[in-house]
């Protein structure tokens, strides 16, 4: 029998994702999916929240999607802290790992919401791992997914679940291994082991070598996060010699060699506390470990095979999911397949970060009709004889009192927690404007230069007299086209009105119009114009040829849609 379709939302620190799972006979399979990028200003941790909020918003509209959902939270957002604790039965163990967290943790567990996951024993000692995040944090977040349509049950670690996926892949594996999982912002690493296994997080990520692009070339973050896609996807060609390939090429081997000395020293640290065991193997995964050569780099660095660990490997894929479309992201699903693996195995681990006040309204919300409908029954009961029943119906009432003030009471929580969402809801679409704005500030600085570039290079003496903007209507997010993939939400339709003024050198002020000579110069401007990379079609405009020496000429220009401006 199949069991029931779980929606696992995975949030990352540049993109956001959800799957849709099924299972049936022992084997996981993959109904639905979908990624999209969040569109802020990467350096600028605030706006994370809003932009996710929003991304969150046009995937589950575009899905089709509601209900319960498991949501993961990276693993840069989580204190994460590693303890030991005597191997005892299970009751008082957990008494044991809740004085631990007390005193490990940097606030009061009143302050937090927290987990435990036992994650190796060797009979004496079992070692734990803690995840905590603040109470506020994590009730920001949950209702921020809230928000969309969905109703988180489980809050989960992102750093778990690398561990989880490997095991659905790898489940007769015993060889220690070293998964290496590179996201935007941190790095997730799980010592895999016979007898368990062991996690950490490091503080290097793709951003890291964004950073290095942006201080080499001197442009803003934003702008070298596009450079760097642009580059190291094969998008952009330079040759051999150019001084921009070579700052690339340098930022790309900095960073290959920060991550190769921080998984050096980590890997001195887990030998020491194994008493000389080794990753014999690394396996790398996340967005940001396709680098090129960086697979390379690192097994010379670490004198160790480096491969790469693809979590899909035996997922069924459904006829919803365009499989091209998978095969390009499929390195960024560790986690969510990782999630989903619980379906279909013994055991499974993972922790739920869901906080506790939250909890308690939507398991209140489960119980209310019943709560009300008992209470109507109590209402509306026969009264038989009453110098019988009379101490039976005096007890009712004191019972019907003290539910109508259970209700109240829970009631006016989810007035509050309407609230909270409904602020939380217009937060989310101010902040999207501002990262909106933001974008296009950088994107109209990088236009503007390659504007004139493309004009004044190739054409001397004119000069750009005058610039108009004008926007369509902005298009709904997310759509899919016709054979079903889904495709990322556009811009709106953005026309540039560019009037350029040129001084004909071969006609003196008082000459007569030479149609010719004004024309071919126009020409030149226009097909300059045509090179621009923002600009997708040039048209002519009005033009002003009064002055037979100093024409004008204004040209349309559309500009690509995939560029906000």
């Amino acid at each position: 029998m199949s069991s029931p379709q779980p929606i696992v939302v995975n949030c990352g620190a540049t993109h956001a994702s959800v799957s849709v799972f099924s299972s049936s006979g022992g084997q996981l399979k993959l109904e639905k999916f979908l990624v999209q990028e969040l569109s802020y200003d990467f350096a600028n941790e605030d706006e994370w929240l809003g932009a996710l909020t929003v991304t969150l918003r046009a995937i589950v509209r575009t899905l089709k999607l509601s209900g319960p959902a498991t949501v993961i939270v990276p693993g840069y957002m989580l204190l994460t802290k590693n303890i030991k604790v005597p191997q005892v039965e299970k009751s008082r163990q957990q008494q044991i790992i809740a004085f631990e967290a007390q005193n490990n943790l940097p606030y009061g567990l009143h302050e937090m919401v927290w987990g435990s996951q036992i994650i190796a024993t060797d009979g004496v000692e079992a070692e734990v791992v803690l995840f905590a995040l603040k109470s506020d944090a994590a009730t920001r977040f949950t209702e921020a997914v809230t928000s969309t349509g969905l109703t988180p049950t489980v809050v989960q670690a992102a750093t778990l679940m690398d561990y989880q996926a490997y095991r659905l892949v790898e489940r007769n594996a015993d060889e220690e291994v070293l998964l290496v999982n590179i996201g935007a912002r941190s790095t997730n690493l799980t010592f895999v082991s016979s007898s368990g296994f062991s996690i950490q997080n490091a503080s290097i990520g793709g951003n890291f070598l964004t950073q290095s692009i942006s201080d080499s070339i001197g442009k803003p973050f934003l702008a070298a996060e596009q450079l760097k896609i642009s580059y190291f996807t094969g998008q952009l060609q330079a040759s051999a010699g150019d001084p921009l390939l070579e700052k690339l090429q340098a930022a790309a081997q900095s960073f290959a060699r920060r991550l190769g000395q921080d998984l050096t020293r980590r890997i001195i640290n887990y030998k020491r506390q194994t008493q000389g065991r080794a990753p014999t193997k690394i396996l790398l995964t996340g967005r940001a470990s396709l680098l090129p050569g960086l697979s390379e780099q690192l097994c010379e660095s670490q004198k160790i095979s480096v491969d790469y660990f693809d979590p899909t490997t035996t997922l069924q894929i459904g006829r919803a999911v365009n499989t091209q479309y998978l095969e390009v992201f499929r390195f960024q699903m560790s986690e969510a397949v990782g999630e989903a693996a619980r379906l279909v195995m013994p055991e499974p681990i993972g922790v739920n970060l869901l906080p506790g006040a939250i909890a308690e309204s939507m398991e209140f919300s489960k119980k209310k009709p019943f709560i009300i409908a008992a209470a109507a029954l109590f209402a509306i009961a026969p009264f038989p004889a009453a110098y019988h029943f009379f101490n039976a119906n005096k007890a009712l009432e004191i019972s019907k009192r003290a539910t109508d003030a259970e209700v109240q009471k829970y009631t006016t929580s989810q007035d509050a927690i309407n609230k909270a969402r409904e602020d939380a809801e217009k937060l989310s679409g101010r902040v999207a404007e501002l990262a909106f704005v933001s974008n296009a500030r950088d994107q109209w600085g990088n236009f503007l230069v390659e504007l004139q570039k493309c004009v004044l290079e190739e054409n001397p003496h004119v000069w750009i007299e005058d610039i108009k903007v004008q926007r369509g209507v902005q298009p709904p997010a997310a759509v899919v086209d016709p054979d079903g993939k889904p495709q990322p939400p556009k811009g709106p339709s953005i026309k540039v009105n560019v009037t350029i003024k040129a001084l004909m050198d071969k006609l003196g002020p008082d000459a007569d119009f030479d149609a010719g000579v004004v024309n071919e110069k126009f020409r030149a401007i226009r097909t300059a114009l045509q090179k621009c990379p923002y600009v997708q079609s040039v048209q002519a405009g009005a033009s002003d040829f009064k002055q037979a020496n100093l024409p004008k000429q204004t040209f349309v220009l559309q500009i690509q849609p995939q560029n906000t401006l």
